[in-house]
């Protein structure tokens, strides 16, 4: 394909840096599988030729990683396959080594040199990284003693602000520096030696500052066809061998690059098929063989898109490529660059507030508790009951118990009674007990008179809200989950949100127990929506069944044969008054309580 020309448009990638190698290979295979598709349609189905991406796009930006992907596919020309084995031999090599894991610098920097030295042409790595004949792309990087202001190592010179010059050497060990594991690069900048770094704190996602450099780059162009933002995906920081300052510090990247995201979605909705976001969510990293782990990464990337709606998103894209259609011009992107700049987005705090990893966790709960509370006042915590006297119902409660420790039994539990039986007055006492013990998960009501605000999607939203607060694994999990989409809850049935919001506990390799109280499930919905809205949310309940053991699930309701036979199983029997012998005890004791003259009651047995 040709290179951009005045009357073109300009068709730019850009590439998140990544937590672990193994983001960016699923970064490579997602190229792969779009220069595939796109040879296949311009060679008119013949395999003839295999493109280069420096071929397919005008200009590329990238951080730690995805700034080494930049070097390797604009200033050496490389093909996909062969960044992706010169990859492989970081990964084998480096990435996978005791050095690497011990944090030994100069034994890293050695591993490094190592690997450069057989693997790369040597006289290319110590030419100028900019050069006339070079495909256009940049690094971003960091100034040691000026950290919160980025750099970029072009391939390419600009009129103005051209930053540090260096060789293509110095920008691959730059990009890859990161303090810890490989130490900063020296490079003389306006003739001062400055030590620069890669920019994976604080500039993690370099797309907002691609839009920014496509004008004085290509300054005679008048259109921009398409970005395309490759993220390394989000591995769960518990699956991270690392510790909590370090989680912390992934915590940040893996905020700074979504946030980026959001705030690009939100400026660029009314910009037609701007800007494209694919990121795989990928596995976390294991002591599998190189060949065994590299073969795992690859059928996992290829099964995310094969899916329908990321397959279309590639679909998408290769119009883009192929057509190179006006969009915007890049002055106007230069003005979305600042406003995004201006944004603050749902997962970046100010770093400045962030001093330990607890007010981290504290900043993420709050905010994923903005998006899924509902815009509406409900009452469903049951205030309005009491709980049990004490020593009452101690049998039923210990046959609870019972069941809430045994691993082997179903993670859902349902109780019948008649009306007047005391089920609510028992998952009030159960719920206190469970808080006590830091397993309550949540809880949740129902009230025959709230029909209008007890509906199916606001039920699920509570009680992940609480799930949220109480429970630290899901609050991460849920908060991932909600960097990738936030989608308009209100729109969606409750076994859709049950999966949006409930599928990442499949993630959590945590045990630790927890238990959501679901009291009166026959009274949701009210009479007049019994129908539809309830109905609708017992099939939800279905799908509780899927998650881990160690997510229970505690059900009451009247006698209602639609709930057990929705989990086929026997319920548990809240017997009635007059026929059980603990609960004559208990009736006895309520009265002696609440009725203190004796006289009237001497004879009650």
């Amino acid at each position: 394909m040709s290179a951009a020309t005045e009357g073109s448009g300009i068709r730019a990638i850009s590439f998140d840096g990544g937590i672990t190698g193994t983001g960016g290979l699923t970064q490579l295979h997602t190229v792969k599988e779009i220069i595939a598709r796109l040879d296949y349609d311009l060679n008119e189905c013949k395999e003839e030729k295999v493109s280069k991406p420096c071929e397919t796009f005008d200009l590329f930006a990238g951080t730690g990683l995805g700034g080494l992907y930049v070097l390797l596919f604009t200033r050496l020309k490389m093909t996909v396959d062969e960044v992706i084995a010169f990859h492989g031999r970081l990964h084998r090599e480096l990435f996978s080594s005791q050095s690497w894991n011990e944090k030994d610098k100069e034994s890293c920097k050695a591993l490094l040199d190592g690997i450069v030295l057989e693997s790369l042409d040597a006289q290319a790595l110590d030419e100028n990284l900019d050069s006339p004949d070079s495909p256009k792309g940049f690094i971003c990087v960091l100034n040691v003693s000026t950290p919160s202001t980025p750099h970029f190592l072009r391939t390419y010179r600009v009129r103005s602000n051209f930053g540090p010059r260096c060789t293509v050497r110095e920008a691959l060990y730059t990009t890859l520096a990161d303090r810890v594991h490989l130490p900063p690069v020296p490079i003389i900048h306006d003739d001062i030696t400055s030590l620069f770094m890669g920019a994976g704190i604080g500039f993690n996602n370099p797309t907002a500052l691609l839009l920014e450099e496509i004008l004085p780059c290509f300054p005679k162009a008048n259109s921009v066809s398409g970005i395309l933002n490759l993220g390394a995906g989000y591995m769960p920081l518990h699956s991270l061998n690392t510790t909590r300052a370090e989680a912390d510090a992934f915590r940040n990247i893996i905020m700074d690059c979504e946030g980026v995201v959001q705030a690009l979605q939100a400026q660029c909705h009314d910009i037609g098929q701007l800007f494209t976001r694919i990121s795989v969510e990928h596995l976390p990293e294991d002591a599998l063989e190189p060949s065994r782990y590299f073969q795992r990464v690859y059928a996992h990337t290829h099964e995310f898109l094969s899916q329908h709606r990321i397959s279309g998103l590639i679909d998408d894209i290769i119009v883009i490529l192929k057509e190179r259609r006006h969009i915007v011009s890049p002055a106007r992107l230069v003005n979305l660059a600042g406003k995004t700049a201006k944004v603050e987005t749902i997962f970046t705090p100010k770093m400045e507030t962030i001093q330990t990893p607890r007010d981290t966790e504290a900043f993420i709960r709050k905010r994923t508790t903005k998006i899924l509370l509902p815009d509406r006042t409900v009452s469903y915590l049951g205030q309005e009951h009491s709980p049990c006297l004490a020593g009452t119902r101690a049998e039923m409660m210990a046959k609870i118990q019972d069941w809430m420790y045994d691993i082997h039994a179903p993670n859902v539990k349902v109780i019948q009674g008649f009306p007047g039986t005391g089920k609510s007055t028992f998952s009030l006492s159960l719920a206190k007990i469970l808080s006590e013990r830091r397993h309550l998960g949540g809880r949740f009501f129902c009230r025959r008179m709230d029909s209008v605000h007890h509906t199916p999607h606001i039920f699920w939203r509570l009680l992940a809200v609480q799930l949220v607060q109480n429970y630290p694994p899901f609050a991460e999990a849920i908060a991932a989950q909600l960097q990738y989409r936030i989608p308009d809850m209100d729109l969606m049935s409750a076994e859709e949100i049950f999966r949006f919001l409930f599928t990442p506990m499949q993630s959590i390799t945590s045990s630790e127990l927890f238990v959501f109280i679901v009291d009166g499930i026959d009274q949701f919905g009210g009479l007049q929506q019994q129908s539809s809205a309830r109905e609708e949310l017992i099939r939800s309940f279905t799908l509780w069944q899927d998650l881990p053991p160690f997510c229970r699930l505690f059900i009451t309701t009247g006698q209602d044969a639609e709930i057990t036979a929705a989990f086929n199983s026997d319920p548990l029997i809240l017997d009635s008054l007059e026929t059980d012998f603990e609960s004559r005890g208990d009736i006895l004791m309520c009265v002696r309580t609440y009725c203190p003259i004796k006289t009237r009651f001497s004879t009650v047995q």
